[in-house]
């Protein structure tokens, strides 16, 4: 193992294998894993997103993971906060699979219990691996670090959630695009049965009416040992490239692709 900063800690330490998403939230097996420098060809070149033979890839065969926690907190999370997600992350797959969710179909889910803050400080220590918003915020290390923590930067970050069907699996970010002259700041965590993406900058372009999923954000103020209630209401996706508002389905990509060619 390699010696590093831990990206929740600040520690340089013994680095460790983390999965993101957690390996038991339907995180193993084989997975093509594009190479970050090769993202912007997807955009660039003469070719459909998903026809990626000409492109720098590497294949994993144990799911997505970084080196980029320490073991301690590594351990920490997974224990406090990985068995709720995993639960989560299964009940929404099973669900994907009794209803015979689809694309472009609107879902709404409902728990009568559900365990919101353990949920979400796995989300955050995902976005921590992948980011710099423990160094950026000194409250991300102690929200994450500390079961029962409150406080999170909420009006900078926000994180959403979506139902993901088919795609460009990957971890991505930092992505800027430009929306109507203002900027989105975003990383995006793409593996079925869920897309997860986590804002910057919230109060600056909230104006911009972006439409992510779902606002889990507000899940930073509950209890940790709270089982309440919990309705979510989200639309079940495609995503094809690294753009975070690139939504379109392999259908509507090729019928755009065929338009332009055929000019």
């Amino acid at each position: 193992m390699s010696t590093g900063k831990c990206k929740i800690c600040g520690e340089f330490l013994e680095m460790t294998k983390e999965h993101i998403p957690p390996k038991s939230a339907l995180n193993k097996g084989k997975i093509k894993l594009l190479d970050p420098s090769e993202t912007t060809k997807l955009l660039t070149r003469d070719k459909l997103p998903w026809e990626q033979d000409d492109l720098k890839y590497t294949i994993s065969q144990n799911g997505m993971h970084l080196q980029t926690l320490c073991k301690r907190c590594n351990n920490l999370t997974g224990r406090n906060y990985g068995s709720a997600y995993k639960d989560f992350v299964l009940s929404i797959a099973h669900i994907i699979q009794e209803k015979k969710i689809t694309t472009g179909i609107g879902v709404i889910i409902e728990y009568d219990k559900f365990n919101h803050l353990p949920v979400f400080k796995q989300i955050v220590s995902m976005f921590a691996s992948l980011s710099n918003i423990s160094s950026r915020h000194s409250v991300v290390k102690e929200f994450i670090l500390n079961p029962e923590s409150n406080v999170f930067p909420s009006k900078d970050i926000h994180v959403f959630i979506n139902i993901y069907l088919d795609g460009q699996d990957g971890l991505f970010g930092p992505i800027a695009s430009s929306i109507r002259g203002s900027t989105l700041l975003t990383y995006q965590i793409k593996r079925y049965p869920l897309i997860i993406t986590m804002l910057y900058d919230y109060e600056k372009s909230k104006h911009i009416g972006f439409d992510f999923g779902y606002d889990i954000t507000h899940f930073h103020e509950y209890k940790y040992g709270d089982w309440l209630p919990q309705k979510f209401l989200m639309k079940a996706i495609e995503s094809h490239t690294f753009v975070p508002t690139e939504n379109r389905t392999k259908e509507q990509i090729l019928r755009s692709w065929n338009y332009n060619n055929e000019e």
